[in-house]
């Protein structure tokens, strides 16, 4: 059998088929519904269009911080997907799915963070540890340790959309979704790569030094100090990774010891991370 993840997007959903060695086999995408009922038909859709049987543990990744055995959406996240604040996710699917499947969901940026660290290799990232930061609709982020046998681990709640930065327009300062992501560049007019690279080149500087303000969530001491004097850096995505220019100038904005990295393909990354995730742990896997 193959093993079925879907990537729910504010924009768009991408779905596909991995197999028993996390190579996908077929994919394909639509516009995301949003709101419960919107959320459910797509999932059945993308249900009747699988072109072979699935394992009976569907991957999923979705916007926003989940909390508890359910799945609970935490408030003011997950916004993209219309108005899910306190709903369980697991309320809002499980109907829709055979009473023996069961759901693996992860925030979105975690499942890519994952993916791009498989796509660009494990083992420039064991035993260390690594910060996603994933510009796209909006900030995503992620934190975690590579062990030294390959298994990803994450650390922190990873959130740094609300990482305070200097805004040139005001003189005083916004959170970092406001400028990089693309909801911030549509709502200051357009593309401005110098603007991009300092907000960016910010951010990181300040992960890297493990003190940073945040506009919703401050994080404990302890998290502050756990980022600290990281150098490894994955960065995916749409805007992360397809605006051009943009992550060529962070990287030579940044001192030499900070290493950037690119995922290779962000539009499959969730997909291939999902499956990596739910490979790695024994309970989750499917009979191959």
């Amino acid at each position: 059998m193959v093993q079925l993840c879907i990537d729910i997007g504010g924009t768009k959903t991408a779905f596909g088929l991995l197999n028993k060695d996390g190579v996908l086999v077929w994919s394909d995408r639509m516009p995301t519904r949003k709101h419960v009922i919107g959320l459910r038909d797509m999932l059945k859709e993308i249900l009747s269009m699988s072109p072979e049987p699935i394992c009976p543990v569907i991957g999923m990744a979705v916007p926003g911080k989940l909390l508890g055995p359910r799945y609970d959406v935490a408030p003011g996240t997950g916004v993209q997907l219309g108005d899910l604040e306190g709903l369980s996710l697991l309320d809002i699917f499980m109907p829709v799915v055979p009473s023996w499947f069961s759901l693996f969901l992860i925030n979105d940026a975690l499942a890519q963070f994952a993916g791009g660290v498989v796509q660009l290799g494990l083992d420039r990232f064991k035993n260390k540890k690594v910060v996603y930061l994933g510009p796209g609709t909006g900030l995503g982020g992620g934190v975690a340790w590579v062990s030294p046998t390959g298994t990803i681990a994450f650390h922190t709640d990873g959130h740094f959309f609300d990482v305070m930065v200097p805004d040139e327009k005001s003189g005083g300062l916004v959170m970092a979704e406001d400028v990089l992501s693309g909801r911030g560049i549509m709502a200051r007019g357009g593309v401005d790569i110098a603007l991009l690279k300092r907000v960016f080149v910010s951010v990181i500087l300040q992960i890297h030094a493990g003190k940073f303000k945040k506009a919703k969530d401050q994080w404990p001491d302890a998290d502050c100090a756990y980022v600290k004097d990281i150098t490894e850096f994955v960065i995916g995505g749409s805007v992360g990774t397809k605006l051009e220019g943009l992550f060529e100038a962070v990287s030579k904005a940044l001192p030499d010891f900070i290493h950037l990295h690119r995922i290779p393909d962000s539009d499959v990354a969730a997909l291939i991370g999902l499956g990596f995730l739910m490979n790695q742990d024994a309970s989750l896997r499917c009979d191959n």
